[in-house]
């Protein structure tokens, strides 16, 4: 008896449970999520029209990242207690946001600071400013209610490159 509980803790101890950020909700709702570099409106170009406002914007035809380039994402609160989401980019997406938001700072056009443009599931939502360049990481506030946050960072988790 003694030697088959041993067996069996010695088997269960060469098991690694599963951690908090490798567990994938269950029934989670894909979302499509895009970055995109905001471009100055060419002849023949559709704007796109951002969520709950008039603004139009063009948008660079490629995205910069998509949902597939985000290794973990987080919905919680920013400092002031808004609702916030963090996106955390795989190495090669990091790069080519780092290099996209370099050049886009260089680029300024009459002292206006460049933007990009997060799309979500085809609809424009947020078209925040760059006050700097963007690597691994980034951080939307005042966005998402803490519902939309949550239902978004369970889907880019879901369909996280592993690990």
């Amino acid at each position: 008896m003694m030697l088959r509980l041993f067996a069996s803790l010695v088997f269960l101890s060469g098991c690694k449970s599963p951690d908090a950020a490798s567990v994938k909700p269950a029934n989670v709702r894909h979302v499509s999520l895009a970055i995109f570099e905001v471009i100055d409106c060419k002849s023949g170009m559709v704007p796109m029209t951002l969520k709950g406002s008039t603004e139009k914007y063009c948008l660079a035809a490629k995205p910069v990242v998509d949902e597939t380039d985000i290794r973990r994402a987080e919905a919680g609160h920013d400092e002031f207690g808004g609702v916030r989401l963090s996106m955390y980019f795989t190495s090669k997406a990091g790069q080519r946001m780092k290099e996209t938001t370099e050049r886009v700072n260089t680029e300024f056009r009459t002292g206006v600071p460049g933007k990009m443009a997060l799309v979500i599931d085809g609809m424009l939502v947020s078209v925040p400013t760059l006050h700097g360049t963007i690597s691994d990481s980034l951080v939307i506030s005042g966005t998402f209610n803490m519902e939309d946050a949550v239902q978004i960072a369970d889907s880019l988790n879901a369909s996280a490159p592993a690990k």
